[in-house]
């Protein structure tokens, strides 16, 4: 059995010499404003940062410095290869993990913790996985998988949802974090709204909470009793360009991020609603009549990556190394051993 750090033993178990790869990826390219604790991060393995040869996907293994064994779970097999993994803490630009693989099969583990009331990458075809601890799975409708900023996206057209029945009744607390990858194929006007994330009330028009564009604009709010809809306008989306806009509610303000960089911020209060409803991703619904998991509105015509809505604020620094970690900014690739 493979003890320890994982790199003992191997002759012993039939791993010959020259089976094993290695390599070490630096996180020197961006320095967090400050330091970050259990991040999920991206890694993206092509031909030019791995050895296709060796790379088998369920023999991949990531070390910290000190040799202890990171948690991580396959987004997709690839080529490129793009798998997550959990790093303890990242604090300047001194990070460095080991990345090997062709050695002895590796399980994967779960990256994203209870923090995180849903994950979707948007990866595949077919209906769409919630990588939380909560199994959240969504129900497609014409979704199509496309590259995506990381690794696959899901591709929209005028009628295409995702409907997430298991999100029904979810009670949301006053620190909340709403993200998602958008990218826009027309120009809509004011008041056409596109959704990334949206929960419709309890037989009501209104939404718990909605997150994506209203006409160009990103557009965040939560819906809280009794305060309130803390909602918030942002900068202009580009059209045919990919934009992460993230919003974050923390019991007594609003603030929404447009990558990376808050856009703009008010006062807020109160106790996020929660109703029998599903959640939608890509579009939404306003009739008050049933049945109410039929979408009727706030179409995304084109694609959407990486949502998740976590139970816990995250801080602007936090959002930003996300911003660039997605984007595949923070880590350089080491030559592989």
């Amino acid at each position: 059995m493979l003890v320890g750090c994982g790199r003992i033993g191997f002759d012993d178990v039939g791993v010959q010499p020259g089976d094993l790869a290695r390599s070490t990826l630096r996180l020197d390219r961006v320095a967090p404003a400050e330091t970050l604790v259990d991040f999920p991060l991206p890694v993206t393995l092509d031909a030019t940062r791995a050895d296709l040869a060796r790379l088998d996907p369920t023999t991949l293994r990531f070390y910290a410095s000190d040799g202890r064994e990171l948690p991580h779970e396959i987004e997709t097999r690839g080529p490129p290869l793009v798998a997550w993994v959990l790093v303890p803490m990242i604090s300047g630009i001194t990070t460095e993990l080991t990345v090997e693989y062709g050695g002895l099969a590796s399980p994967e583990a779960r990256v994203f913790g209870s923090d995180y009331a849903g994950v979707w990458h948007m990866h595949g075809a077919g209906d769409v996985g919630d990588a939380s601890p909560f199994g959240r799975h969504g129900a497609s409708s014409g979704t199509q998988p496309v590259r995506g900023v990381v690794g696959d996206a899901r591709e929209y057209d005028a009628v295409d949802c995702v409907i997430v029945r298991g999100f029904a009744s979810v009670q949301l607390p006053p620190s909340v974090t709403l993200s998602a990858w958008m990218w826009h194929r027309t120009e809509r006007v004011m008041f056409d709204f596109a959704a990334a994330l949206t929960k419709q009330k309890d037989m009501a028009s209104g939404d718990e909470f909605y997150l994506g564009t209203n006409g160009m604009l990103f557009f965040g709010g939560v819906a809280t009793n009794p305060t309130g809809t803390p909602t918030l306008n942002g900068t202009m989306q580009e059209i045919g360009a990919w934009h992460r806009i993230a919003y974050v509610y923390t019991g007594d303000q609003s603030r929404l991020y447009v990558d990376g960089t808050e856009v703009n911020a008010g006062a807020a209060g109160g106790t996020p609603l929660s109703g029998p409803n599903p959640l939608f991703l890509g579009c939404g619904r306003n009739a008050a009549a049933p049945p109410y998991d039929v979408p009727d509105v706030d179409w995304n015509d084109g694609m959407l990556d990486e949502l998740r809505i976590e139970t816990v604020v995250r801080s602007p620094a936090w959002l930003a190394f996300e911003h660039a970690a997605h984007r595949d900014q923070v880590i350089r690739y080491g030559v592989v051993e």
